[in-house]
């Protein structure tokens, strides 16, 4: 099953309970860590990131998937939902703690200097949404993952490595 459907199938599963919570990450500056250190390391440094999170979600949920090069989304329901937040807040400082290094390679320094003093980081990091919903008027629509994806733009743009949170109870 391709993950979109899958997350479908997880969103109108939540008919059957009463509520759903939703945790959206996405990994910030991946780009520059690839291009810095190469896509083999990048590989290795995402299989790090979904290890803490399979660590990190697995006692609470085995609805979790990467969902694009540098996006994770986790599902979670009823009971469970009253630790979406503390998830969220977990997730993000376990990926943070891992102290997966951003960049390496000093040509990426020369030739970017004024995007690099604007990293948030000297490692990867995650940004994430995240929100918790009365299933019942849960309702995601055409795109399922266009609430999560908003909430966790608005992290990025409030500096990355940060988690961005809706209680819609």
């Amino acid at each position: 099953m391709k993950p979109l459907a899958l997350i479908e199938s997880w969103f109108k599963d939540a008919n059957n309970h009463d509520y759903i919570g939703v945790i959206y990450l996405n990994v910030d500056n991946l780009q520059w860590h690839n291009d810095s250190w190469g896509h083999d390391v990048g590989d290795a440094s995402l299989a790090r990131i979904t290890g803490t999170i399979h660590d990190i979600v697995t006692p609470h949920s085995d609805r979790y998937l990467r969902c694009g090069g540098n996006e994770f989304i986790v599902v979670l329901y009823d009971e469970q939902t009253k630790q979406t937040f503390e998830i969220a807040d977990n997730l993000r400082q376990a990926i943070e703690a891992l102290q997966i290094k951003l960049l390496h390679n000093i040509a990426v320094y020369q030739q970017y200097p004024n995007q690099i003093k604007q990293l948030n980081s000297d490692y990867l990091t995650v940004s994430v949404g995240a929100f918790i919903q009365n299933a019942k008027t849960f309702a995601p629509g055409s795109h399922p993952l266009d609430l999560p994806y908003n909430l966790c733009t608005k992290a990025k743009q409030a500096g990355k490595n940060q988690v961005t949170k809706l209680d819609m109870r």
